[in-house]
Order: structure tokens, then C-alpha cells, then sequence
């Protein structure tokens, strides 16, 4: 009889609270939100904005940043196929690169979006990167970041008016052990509210920026299949490496919902461009291959294998001289403590640029390894001679200096 009457009383309290949250969403305000301009900026999305720009200053000043000229202007160009024409100047966004071999990408709420190396170097063509960037740019013009706010501050409202009905109906029908075991309750719902917050959108808005993406994408001419397969890419990448990554679908059920959604869209898809949908494979290789050698660098060493061996093999198809290429896969084989294919590998490096000094000194050392004296001489002599200001020079002269 109490349990029925704890109960009867709480579903009423409960629907009384839910109604009164309900209000709180004018269906005109959250409309104005879809559209991505606002007009009169309200004083919360002032201090979001606020604090993104802090974050972004943080960012530019700490090393984070990947640095190409060129491959930001193409960003930038992507990104302008896919906005609406009428946005004004100060809602544009802002596309940015930072040095990591983990897949990410996210948008700050001030219109700065983040790609990481790690995720290009995982792409194959432009229109992938077109269903990437039109998720994360949903996720901006649609104001997500604001939304989720509000609405982490409507469960907080909720949650402390439930604690305190809670509280005073338990300690009047169980006394001040009831009021504190219902207060208890309620601190770990809100603590999981708390931690939902923290992992990222919710599954609402996170299927609105897949939707919206992917209409952004075909508009803009690029092949709709490819929003599938780049999330396929992301989950194959995450299987490899056993879910250890922290990037943003780093678990299989989020990123087999990207995928399933994706799927759905383009079974469900009308003809909205006109001509060939476009994939721009070699566009997107062309102004991406220094990334790719660069993110394989870190790839290397960060044990991430398959990777940097996919992305070589990427670098190659667009650059099949170049010597870098070789050198970085020396540098995978010696990582992976397989030294006579290392060896091959500085080898041709040295080939295809006589004027490349670094094969030489990984060749010194891996031959001062195998007790190959004259062959590491000869190796670190002429690194010397290609490079005579190395900043390595006088280890490698001590080196080469006779026994006394």
C-alpha cells in the first residue's frame, strides 16, 4: 500500500515536471535555431561562443595546429560547396587541421571545425570529405552545441526541483533515511545526465547532422555513397586497433548508427543535382599527400602500422619517385624490428634522391647494429657530406673519430 502511494504520488509529480519543462521548448525559437542565424545572439550562446574562442586561441598558440597554406585553402573551397549562399560573413566557418594520427573531427560552437591528420589521412576522395564536413557543419549553423546546452540546463532545473519533491516525499512517508535513499537516486540520474552530456550530441541531433549533411553533399554534386563508405573506413580503422582510439565514434554501436543512417538515406534519396555525382579522388590525393606522409610519421610511431602502410601506399599511386615515401616505410620496417627490409627501403630512398641525407644515417646505424663497420662508415660519411650542418654532426663525427 505505501509502495503503490510512493509511486502514485511520484508519476504525478513527475508529469506535472516534464509539462512544465515541455514549455520551455518554443517550437519558433528552436525553428530559428534550424535556420543557423539567429539574428540577436541571446546571452547564453554569447558565453559559448566565448568560451569556443578561447579554446581556439589555445589551440593556435600550443602547437596544435597543422600547418599547409595550401591544403587549408582547399578546405576552405570544399566548404564553400557546401553553405548556403546566403550566410552572412560572420557566420562562415572556419575549417582547421590538427597534427594527431587519431581519427576526430568536431566543431566549436564560434564556427571553428577541427579535422584531425589522422582522419584525412584516412579518406579517399573529396566527397568523403564532404559527408564529414557537412556533419560538422550541421552541427554549427544548427546551433547543436546551444541546443544541448539548454537542454543539459532543463535536466539540471529538473533533476534539483525532483531531488527536493523527492526528498520531502520520502522524509514524510520514510522519515530522514527515505528523504536521503530518494536524494541519492536523483544525484546518480543527474550524474549520468552529466556524463551523456560529456560524451557528445545526442542521438537526435547527431541523426539531424547526418541528415542535413548528407542533403548538403548531394547538392553540392558529390557522390552520395561515399557518406557511407567513410564511416566504414572509421569503424574498419577501429576494429584494427581494437577500440583503443579516442575519437568521436569510438565505439562500434555510434558508428554502426552513422553508417545505418547513412544507408538509409541514400536508399531513400530523389535526384537533387544535376549531372554525374562526384567523387574527386585525385583533387583530394593531389592537396593531401604531404598529410599523409606527415600523419604517417606519427602513425609510425604510435605503433599504428596498417595505417602508415595504407597511407604510404596512398602517397605512392600520386608520387611513385618520391623518396620520402621509401624512407618512411624504412622507417616502419626498422620500428618493426625488421631490419633487412628497413635496409632495402633507405636504399632505394637513397636512389630516387641522391640528395636526400637521412637514409644514410638510418643506414649507418642499423649497419653499426649488424657489426658492419665499413658499410656504417661509408653510410654516415655520406650523410655528412649531404648534410654537413645536421644538428647531429658531432655525435656522428665521435662516430667516425679512430679509436685512441
Amino acid at each position: 500500500m505505501r509502495r503503490n502511494a510512493i509511486l502514485f504520488l511520484l508519476s504525478g509529480i513527475f508529469l506535472f515536471l516534464c509539462s512544465a519543462c515541455a514549455t520551455t521548448h518554443d517550437p519558433a525559437a528552436h525553428e530559428q535555431l534550424q535556420k543557423g542565424v539567429s539574428g540577436q545572439t541571446a546571452d547564453d550562446e554569447k558565453e559559448l561562443r566565448k568560451a569556443a574562442q578561447k579554446l581556439e586561441q589555445q589551440i593556435e598558440t600550443d602547437g596544435f595546429r597543422y600547418r599547409d597554406d595550401r591544403l587549408d585553402a582547399y578546405l576552405a573551397s570544399v566548404t564553400q560547396r557546401l553553405l548556403p549562399t546566403d550566410l552572412p560573413f560572420e557566420e562562415v566557418p572556419r575549417i582547421r587541421v590538427i597534427r594527431s594520427p587519431f581519427p576526430n573531427a568536431f566543431a566549436l560552437p564560434n564556427g571553428a571545425v577541427y579535422l584531425h591528420t589522422g582522419l584525412l589521412a584516412k579518406m579517399e576522395n573529396e566527397a568523403q570529405l564532404a559527408a564529414i564536413l557537412g556533419h560538422e557543419l550541421t552541427h554549427f549553423t544548427h546551433r547543436h552545441a546551444l541546443q544541448e546546452t539548454r537542454k543539459k540546463r532543463e535536466r539540471s532545473s529538473f533533476s534539483r526541483a525532483m531531488e527536493s519533491v523527492m526528498s520531502s516525499v520520502g522524509t514524510v512517508l520514510g522519515g530522514d533515511e527515505g528523504g536521503q535513499e530518494l536524494k541519492g537516486l536523483v544525484g546518480d540520474i543527474r550524474d549520468a545526465w552529466v556524463q551523456v552530456s560529456l560524451k557528445g550530441y545526442s542521438r537526435e541531433l547527431e541523426t539531424e547532422a547526418d541528415e542535413e549533411g548528407f542533403r548538403v553533399m548531394v547538392r553540392a554534386g558529390y557522390d552520395p555513397a561515399e557518406a557511407t563508405r567513410v564511416f566504414e573506413l572509421l569503424k574498419k580503422d577501429l576494429d584494427e586497433t581494437k577500440g583503443r582510439e579516442p575519437y568521436f565514434f569510438s565505439t562500434h554501436p555510434r558508428l554502426q548508427e552513422r553508417i545505418d543512417n547513412y544507408r538509409r538515406l541514400a536508399a531513400a534519396r530523389t535526384t537533387e543535382q544535376s549531372g554525374q555525382s562526384e567523387r574527386r579522388s585525385e583533387d583530394y590525393l593531389r592537396h593531401t599527400v604531404r598529410l599523409l606522409l606527415d600523419n604517417a610519421v606519427m602513425d609510425i610511431r604510435t605503433g599504428r602500422f596498417k595505417s602508415a602502410e595504407a597511407a604510404l601506399e596512398k602517397g605512392l599511386l600520386h608520387e611513385p619517385q618520391n623518396a620520402r615515401v621509401f624512407f618512411l616505410r624504412g622507417e616502419m620496417r626498422r620500428y618493426a624490428e625488421d631490419i633487412p627490409a628497413a635496409i632495402e627501403e633507405y636504399r632505394e630512398a637513397a636512389q630516387r634522391d641522391p640528395a636526400f641525407a637521412e637514409p644514410h644515417r638510418e643506414l649507418g646505424f642499423l649497419y653499426l647494429r649488424m657489426k658492419r663497420l665499413d658499410d656504417a662508415y661509408a653510410a654516415f660519411e655520406q650523410y655528412l657530406r649531404l648534410k654537413p650542418d645536421a644538428p647531429d654532426m658531432v655525435d656522428v663525427r665521435r662516430i667516425l673519430a679512430p679509436p685512441k
